[in-house]
């Protein structure tokens, strides 16, 4: 993983507390199984999808953005257990819903 990505999950971790990172660094191949978009932050080792729903997802999502964060991206529709916020630091400013 991107040092600098490791340094900023650590910083948000030790706000939030323990979480439960569900998808970090992705090869080509696994990416192009899972997604669409080619080259991602996942593919850079500069993302990470974390598995929170409720109002942990709320201060996990105000947290990042002033840790600095560049791309948030929100799923917090459905079943609890399929909730997750998607979190990477490649050159951009984004936030989006999935």
């Amino acid at each position: 993983m991107h040092q600098e990505f490791m340094r900023m999950l650590q910083a948000l971790r030790d706000q939030i507390g323990t979480m439960l990172v569900t998808s970090g660094f992705r090869c080509d191949a696994h990416n192009n199984d899972v997604i669409t978009v080619k080259n991602g932050p996942h593919t850079l080792a500069k993302a990470a999808d974390i598995l929170i729903s409720g109002e942990r997802a709320m201060q996990l999502f105000e947290k990042a953005r002033q840790i600095g964060f560049s791309g948030i991206g929100l799923n917090q529709k459905g079943k609890h257990h399929m909730r997750f916020i998607h979190l990477d630091t490649v050159d951009r400013r984004a936030l989006w819903s999935y």
